[in-house]
């Protein structure tokens, strides 16, 4: 993760820059708008965190400058103690960006919602950009309110860079102490109950990534222009990185998603740069640059379904008093609204009661349901049952439909996320939901398993203990 620190305080620079490196990120400095722009190509970082008032360019006019440029997707964060009204902000987020934080805010505390932000992710900043006329009315309202008070700013300034001085000096005296290597940048959470497994079909778009990044370089010296075959080196090193992580997703549980998404905005901004300012390359290379996009858009839309498996898989269990029964009909309300000409006949059983986590239950069902749902869908009329058993003594309840099916062979695999059967492979989907239907039951110390035929329907049984 590279971290680009645009702000006019040299001082304040350097101390974010030690907390940063603390945390394993890598840092670039600037002292204001114009000077971090120019940087952008070469250093190419992740994200950009910039004060708001400085020299030459400020931070407003960066952000504008930025969003309509090939670096529009990198994530951009105001830290500011001078601008802090909701105007302020507002004006922020309008230009486009990904947070505001207001001072004084101790800097470590920046890190820690500099975390938060960038776990977030986000690949795209598709909005309108707003006229010249516009912006440079609005800006020369704030630029004109801020002066009039910057007597009062410097001397808050002159506080803070004492405070800043012990802080720094703090820090020094803890890294000459102890490790002063970079933070591993996978976290492996702590043990949980309901460990899942995951299909080696997530590696699928990042192994032909890999094989695009190795065709463009061994082929580079075809391209006429120095410029190009920099990028594309940069592009394959952005690429090794990425397939770093991935690799390190069999040893862990999960790794942090921002961690995920550097290496992946990296390259689509790298690719941005390619089209724009080299249109005239040859047709391999547009063609294997225009896959090379399509795998990564697929291999981002799996990320987001693994960060969805592990959070349930960590969230707290809060147990409250359910009713399954509600909860079905209003799923199966909103499946029908979203498919109104289709023919269906579901049955759900009143009363359906059980002492679970609300939303992690609901997950569980919405799944179930949203399974039959799907996979009934070339049925003439669809048949759908929620109920519940008693096997030796214990409620066991079931979601059966006469969908597509599968074969018992096949049982144990529908768990595995990202894992599709044949069948499946006509329809919808990443292959997540039965994961997260077992790792939600898991969680309340039940278990989940299921019975079909092919072409004949499946059953999916679930208990909830307690």
């Amino acid at each position: 993760m590279k971290i680009l620190i645009v702000d006019d305080n040299a001082d304040y620079r350097l101390l974010l820059s030690h907390i940063f490196q603390d945390k394993g990120w890598l840092t670039v400095e600037a002292p204001d708008g114009a000077a971090a722009f120019n940087l952008l190509r070469e250093e190419m970082p992740d994200v950009v965190l910039s004060d708001v008032m400085m020299p030459h360019m400020d931070g407003f006019q960066l952000l504008r400058a930025l969003r309509g440029s090939p670096f529009r997707d990198l994530i951009f964060v105001f830290y500011t103690s001078t601008y802090e009204k909701e105007e302020h902000r507002d004006f922020a987020m309008s230009l486009g960006a990904d947070a505001y934080i207001v001072k004084p805010l101790d800097p470590v505390d920046i890190a820690a919602a500099l975390s938060v932000i960038m776990n977030k992710g986000s690949l795209a900043h598709d909005g309108p950009i707003q006229s010249e006329e516009e912006f440079l009315r609005k800006h020369n309202v704030l630029l004109s309110e801020k002066l009039l008070e910057k007597a009062l700013e410097l001397q808050r300034e002159a506080a803070e860079h004492r405070r800043d001085e012990e802080e720094l000096l703090r820090l020094k005296r803890m890294r000459q102490q102890g490790d002063a290597g970079l933070a591993a940048p996978v976290v492996p959470l702590a043990p949980v109950q309901c460990p899942f497994s995951v299909s080696e079909k997530i590696y699928d778009p990042v192994v032909k990534i890999d094989a695009i990044c190795e065709e463009m370089a061994a082929r580079k010296d075809d391209l006429e222009d120095s410029g190009a075959v920099t990028l594309i080196d940069q592009l394959c090193a952005s690429m090794r990185r990425l397939r770093q992580l991935v690799s390190d997703l069999q040893e862990y549980i999960i790794i942090p998603r921002s961690e995920l998404y550097a290496p992946m905005r990296r390259i689509q901004m790298l690719v941005e740069v390619l089209k724009q300012d080299y249109p005239a390359l040859p047709a391999w290379a547009e063609e294997r640059i225009d896959e090379l996009q399509q795998h990564l858009r697929q291999f981002g839309a799996l990320v987001e379904d693994l960060v969805k498996l592990t959070t349930v898989a960590k969230s707290e269990v809060n147990r409250q008093q359910v009713d399954l029964s509600m909860m079905a009909r209003a799923l199966v309300e909103e499946l029908r609204k979203a498919s109104p000409e289709r023919r269906s006949e579901i049955m759900i059983r009143d009363g359906l009661q059980v002492s679970a986590d609300r939303k992690l239950l609901r997950l569980a069902l919405e799944n179930l349901l949203d399974n039959s749902w799907k996979f009934t869908r070339n049925m003439p009329v669809a048949h759908i049952e929620f109920d519940v058993m008693q096997v030796d003594q214990k409620r066991v309840f079931y979601v059966r439909d006469n969908g597509i099916g599968f074969s018992v062979k096949q049982g144990e695999q529908l768990f595995t996320a990202f894992e599709r059967l044949p069948e499946a492979r006509d329809f919808p989907g990443n292959g997540i939901g039965l994961a997260i239907v077992r790792t939600a039951i898991c969680r309340h110390g039940g278990t989940v398993w299921g019975v079909g035929e092919p072409g004949r329907g499946a059953t999916f049984y679930f208990t909830i203990a307690g």
